[in-house]
């Protein structure tokens, strides 16, 4: 999948979709690094996204959670701040975007209240309260 995506990219490199599915499916592969380029590269393309940029914390807190249950703490760590400072991004955007509903906001660009859950697990993963709770 993610040679087939890749390939897409080289005669499609400004396409929103591709870099979000190529970053997904690093991101299925436990490839953090490579899943938070393509996953940025998506945003930037399509900053004002708010679905894309919900789903973005929640990707990384569920890689973040595969990591601590296959024993690698460190790298969950890692993903875990990776994907709070995308979070903190996102609440920036939200700061500096129109008022929804206006016609400068059309497309309803929000915080999105599953991208703040997701912010506040990752939050508890780096303090060690979720590690206890991961089989």
């Amino acid at each position: 999948r993610t040679a087939l995506l890749a390939d897409g990219l080289r005669y499609e490199p400004q396409s929103a979709p591709l870099q979000w599915e190529l970053g997904v499916a690093y991101a299925e592969l436990g490839d953090a690094p490579r899943a938070e380029a393509r996953l940025r590269a998506a945003l930037r393309l399509d900053k004002w996204n708010a679905s894309r940029q919900a789903a973005l914390p929640e990707l990384l807190l569920q890689l973040a959670q595969l990591q601590l249950r296959q024993g690698k703490a460190a790298l969950a760590r890692g993903t875990a701040r990776r994907g709070l400072a995308l979070y903190a991004d996102y609440s920036e955007l939200v700061r500096q975007a129109p008022i929804p509903g206006t016609p400068a906001n059309s497309r309803g660009f929000r915080m999105m209240p599953e991208a703040a859950a997701a912010a506040a697990s990752l939050a508890e993963l780096l303090d060690g309260r979720m590690a206890a709770a991961i089989p």
